[in-house]
């Protein structure tokens, strides 16, 4: 950028994720002591993946590269995690009692969190799933689609309930923003639906359904936390209790029902607002929106474009992560915070590349010289 060989493009977004990191900051440095000002010094590090993706990818074939990178390097960890429940090695940590004996076990891969595990496998599927689509037709769209079938088998395995529903809702949301003939195919899957739960296995079927009642330890857990971290948040409204899991702890003893400890609220928007106030959370919900807008507005210019598939993939895989948000804190594995900012950032660059190419097309100059149209034809 100070040599004049790349430009930094400075949007909205840039605005907000600034605003929200601030606050971030402020709250890490005046609470909850060191150590919560080193996790909010590392997780404003971490955000900025953001402008690293959103300023270097600014074509088609960069982008594209993004994306090969990351489902091929999902292939040996997803091959670790199937091997890994085959011989028994699975965790039984963070799993209700009842399941022992039924389900061999959740598997962490290289993670140590089986629920950190599936959000990776989440960005690898839709990354997968985006590439086979854009390869149709040929044999690279098998091997892709290979790929989709090995992640989802290793997110089946980690038995995170929470990805298995944000993998079903980012699959209809997918629908949504693509299909023409959405009403019908909406009809043909929910009348279908009930026919496919019998071809579910048993353990899968009984962890699904156990997320909608309250005879599983670990949906009590969540709900009493809710409670607790919301009452900590309405007390702690303007400045929060400080950032990372010590602070949280420490500060949650306090507003806990009894008997119950945690390092995070398992709620995305819920662990913002009690680590960093509301206005951080404000600022997030800002960033969120701005983007739901962006890409409205945006439509017209990625239909056609070459990056048409890849701003679909990633907006599909934001949403998933912010679903998967809802039941869990994602940004509690600090790998997984740059992970969502740099996806952050190439929704970004791919929007603006959809836009260049769009006016490219358009061929309007201010001084059409002979220059520029030789210049443009070129491009094209």
């Amino acid at each position: 950028v100070l040599l004049g060989k790349r430009l930094f493009h400075f949007e909205k977004y840039d605005a907000l994720l600034a605003l929200f990191l601030l606050f971030l900051l402020i709250s890490g440095i005046f609470n909850g002591g060191a150590s919560s000002f080193y996790n909010a010094a590392a997780f404003a590090l971490l955000a900025l993946g953001y402008l690293l993706t959103g300023n270097l990818i600014t074509n088609h074939r960069l982008a594209n590269r993004v994306l090969h990178a990351m489902t091929l390097s999902s292939v040996p960890v997803a091959i670790f995690a199937v091997f890994e429940y085959a011989l028994g090695l699975s965790r039984y940590d963070w799993l209700d009692e009842h399941f022992n004996g039924l389900i061999a076990g959740r598997v962490t891969a290289s993670f140590n969190n089986p629920n950190t595990f599936a959000v990776y496998l989440l960005v690898a599927i839709f990354f997968s799933l985006g590439l086979a689509k854009e390869k149709l037709h040929t044999w690279q769209a098998a091997v892709y689609g290979i790929i989709a079938v090995l992640n989802t088998v290793a997110l089946v395995f980690t038995w995170s309930r929470g990805a298995w529903f944000a993998l079903l809702l980012s699959v209809l949301a997918y629908a949504v923003i693509s299909l023409r003939k959405l009403p019908g195919y909406l009809l043909i899957l929910f009348g279908a639906l009930p026919y496919l739960l019998f071809f579910l296995p048993d353990a899968v079927l009984e962890r699904l359904l156990s997320a909608l009642t309250f005879n599983d330890s670990s949906v009590v857990y969540r709900v009493s936390i809710w409670r607790s971290s919301m009452r900590m948040f309405l007390h702690r409204f303007f400045t929060g209790v400080g950032v990372g899991p010590e602070s949280f702890s420490a500060a949650f003893g306090e507003y806990a029902e009894s008997g119950v400890v945690a390092e995070h609220s398992h709620n995305l928007f819920l662990e913002i607002g009690c680590e960093a106030g509301i206005f951080a959370l404000l600022a997030f919900l800002g960033l969120l929106l701005l983007r739901v807008r962006h890409h409205v507005v945006y439509t017209r210019y990625a239909a056609s474009s070459s990056v048409s598939v890849i701003i679909r993939t990633v907006a599909v895989t934001l949403f998933a992560l912010v679903v998967f948000g809802m039941t869990d804190y994602p940004f509690s594995n600090l790998s997984i915070c740059y992970l969502f900012f740099a996806l952050f950032g190439i929704g970004s660059s791919t929007l603006r590349v959809a836009k260049r190419e769009y006016d490219e097309t358009l061929c309007y100059f201010d001084e059409d010289t002979s220059g520029d149209v030789a210049a443009v034809d070129v491009r094209l």
